[in-house]
């Protein structure tokens, strides 16, 4: 069995596919178009490669020679080179010294502190629409939320918000095989001048943001340079924009879906963490992980993967695997154990998480609690899925108020 990620049947409902993979193909070949590699579909077996000593996020490395731009054979203009060159596709020692660095500045405190600017950010565009009227939850909440966050992490004031606005767009619609030579040729270059603009302008006159931390780092630690500062702010308006932006509206669906769930955290709103926890396990908007390569043999159930093979471990997959959940495709709020892998795990376990898991709950518990009668609009085609590989998240997600 060999499943095509980028198959419409695949895209419209992967979990229709999750449960036969997991019991009769655990480990087994799977293809994004002619790109192939090793499919993990087990909550375990997931755990076990993230975490392995023999694993490496690059394809040269894996296979002792020079560090290659990208995980598959693509050729790659030289402009764009350092944007693919982030900590994600790093290995140790380097990877270790730019986590630290970016740790630094993430921490749960640091991210807590975003709260109430997110919450009044939040307030002011559910009061740009429509009390009666239909609109639609990403273009109206969740994608200028992201944006909001992303511009307060780098620094930016209103005079660059176009070109930051341009620069998600590109983001958010261009990573398809589709539109791979615009992307490569006009969009993403246009994205990586305005960035080093922006990073310029930070090395000149730093403040008290994100991106000025990570530039000017504490003393002992070796700098960003300009390839990696390009790189890292590339890779944090991905991370920031990307995963919120379709976790909310992800979650908007699941939660009109359950209602009973929706009821409890009306009565009693201290358990939406618990609830951002649970979308992200069984509604998460990412289901695999960036590819990974083992470095020596890998036995993984009693199969050998040679090494230089590519492995996906599937996360949407192992997130309702019943090893590792009881009743996994039911929705909880009150799980006793928020073990999920929709972060990912091990030492590329997403840094981001705790910014993530704040906007979602701000915003969903802003949108149900301005509107309790929220339902999908009737005036509007049902949620359509995207058609991006390795993820779950609608094109639109349309709600009627009342």
């Amino acid at each position: 069995m060999v499943i095509n990620l980028a198959s419409k049947a695949f895209i419209d409902a992967p979990e229709k596919f999750y449960a036969r993979a997991r019991q009769e193909h655990p480990v087994a070949p799977a293809r994004i178009g002619p790109f192939k590699f090793m499919a993990l579909w087990r909550f375990e077996d997931c755990q076990k490669v993230l975490k392995h000593p023999g694993i490496s996020r690059n394809r040269g490395t894996a296979l002792g020679k020079p560090p290659t731009d990208l995980p598959f054979a693509l050729p790659l203009p030289k402009r764009l080179k350092p944007l693919v060159k982030s900590m994600i596709t790093e290995d140790d020692p380097n990877h270790r010294r730019l986590r630290n660095l970016v740790r630094a500045q993430f921490t749960p405190q640091a991210i807590g502190q975003l709260r109430g600017a997110l919450e009044h950010h939040a307030d002011r565009l559910l009061a740009e629409t429509g009390e009666a009227e239909p609109f639609e939850v990403q273009s109206a909440l969740s994608l200028p939320l992201s944006t909001h966050a992303i511009a307060t992490m780098l620094g930016v004031d209103d005079g660059v918000m176009p070109e930051l606005k341009r620069a998600l767009n590109t983001v958010s619609t261009g990573f398809s095989l589709w539109r791979i030579g615009t992307l490569l040729f006009r969009d993403l270059p246009k994205s990586a001048a305005f960035l080093e603009g922006v990073i310029t302008a930070k090395r000149q006159q730093p403040g008290a943001d994100l991106l000025s931390g990570l530039l000017m780092p504490a003393q002992g630690e070796a700098p960003l340079s300009d390839e990696e500062a390009l790189a890292m702010t590339f890779l944090l308006m991905i991370a920031g924009f990307e995963t919120t932006t379709h976790l909310v509206s992800n979650g908007a669906h699941a939660l009109l879906q359950h209602p009973g769930a929706l009821a409890e955290l009306r009565e009693n709103p201290t358990l939406w963490p618990e609830a951002i926890d649970e979308i992200l396990r069984l509604y998460g908007p990412i289901h695999s992980t960036k590819p990974n390569f083992a470095a020596e043999p890998i036995t993984v159930r009693g199969i050998t993967l040679p090494r230089g093979t590519p492995i996906m471990p599937m996360l949407g997959c192992a997130n309702r695997d019943p090893d590792a959940f009881e009743d996994p495709e039911a929705f909880r709020i009150h799980r006793p154990h928020r073990h999920h892998l929709a972060f990912g795990y091990g030492p590329h376990y997403c840094l981001g998480a705790h910014l993530a898991k704040l906007e979602a709950e701000v915003a969903l518990r802003a949108l149900f609690e301005r509107y309790p009668r929220l339902g999908l609009s009737t005036a509007h085609p049902p949620p359509e899925r995207a058609t991006l590989p390795g993820w779950a998240r609608y094109k639109a997600l349309w709600l009627q108020p009342a």
